[in-house]
């Protein structure tokens, strides 16, 4: 008798929507058979692409870097030219991510400018400074977002077939660490600044302090569970849940009334790249746990919870 197929998809094939394979096939190990994507995941592709695209636009209409999350120094040469030409990166970037020739390039080239937001912009600024609330909330955000952009990378990586399937990749641990750590300290800014986050709150929602506290908590829990693994599903479905309705409720309805404002344009911008963060690390709880590899070798067949489609090893039969 022939040996099975070393692996097999545990996913259902989508037969009618092959033709979309070109734009949003970034399944796991599985990409050339045309198996799609969890809808998560191509929701936080889509939500990545918009959010980094609208500050590049920003960035070459205005000649200028995105406000406190670039906090490019003022006396940087060349800094309006620089300024264009990172928005034309991130526009170009985001643009790629619908290219399946380009799509690995423009996650990779995401990820590299993120790497700088965080490690040369935001770090140094903390040298001096580690009680200020706000510049650890700016690093926060900007490594939020960089582990977005490793799981994208990831994602795009592991699409290929000779990339082999893996359940622990360096990515992916620093994604987890990233945004792990960055969810406390959204959540400590809400209590240092609860007014203010009230303040932010629009005017039918009622209890708007209360709410401040009470995100704040859910920032810190959340951070918890991606951390731990403990309720890792549950938390981070319910993490983008709710930064998706802050998007919805908060962001689009102050655009809407001042259109012409460019800080309100760059703050719906980040919230809808950090939504996109957490719909793809919430699209590698598919099943269980985050990275959890099965204890023992004497329980075939060996699961990898690799994220958004659970890859299974079966032994060859003679």
């Amino acid at each position: 008798m022939t040996a099975k197929a070393p692996w097999r998809c545990l996913a259902s094939p989508n037969r009618n929507g092959l033709a979309m394979q070109g734009l949003f096939d970034l399944s796991l190990g599985c990409g050339q058979l045309g198996f799609p994507a969890p809808r998560l995941a191509r929701l936080g592709v889509v939500l990545f692409a918009i959010g980094f695209a609208g500050l590049g636009v920003l960035a070459i209409i205005h000649a200028d870097f995105a406000l406190q999350w670039q906090p490019v120094p003022e006396t940087m040469p060349f800094r309006s030219w620089l300024a264009r030409a990172n928005g034309v990166m991130l526009v170009g970037a985001s643009a790629a991510l619908f290219i399946p020739r380009l799509r690995r390039a423009g996650a990779i080239l995401l990820v590299a400018m993120l790497a700088v937001w965080v490690f040369v912009l935001h770090a140094p600024r903390l040298f001096g400074h580690w009680g200020d609330v706000v510049i650890w909330l700016g690093l926060a955000e900007a490594a939020a977002m960089l582990g977005g952009a490793l799981l994208l990378w990831e994602n795009v990586r592991l699409a290929k077939p000779a990339s082999g399937i893996r359940a622990r990749g360096l990515p992916i641990s620093a994604a987890r660490w990233a945004i792990g750590l960055a969810l406390p300290i959204f959540g400590l800014s809400h209590f240092v600044y609860a007014d203010f986050t009230a303040a932010m709150v629009p005017g039918w929602i009622p209890a708007k302090l209360f709410g401040a506290y009470f995100t704040g908590c859910a920032h810190v829990a959340a951070g918890i569970a991606v951390l731990t693994g403990l309720w890792g599903p549950l938390a981070t479905r319910m993490l983008a849940a709710m930064f998706g309705s802050w998007v919805l409720i908060l962001h689009v309805p102050r655009v809407v009334a001042d259109p012409a404002s460019r800080v309100e344009w760059t703050m719906l911008f980040i919230a809808t790249a950090l939504t996109a963060s957490a719909c793809l690390l919430a699209a590698r709880y598919r099943s269980g746990p985050l990275l959890r590899r099965p204890t023992g070798a004497a329980s075939p067949p060996h699961r990898f919870e690799t994220g958004k489609i659970e890859t299974v090893r079966f032994p060859p039969q003679s």
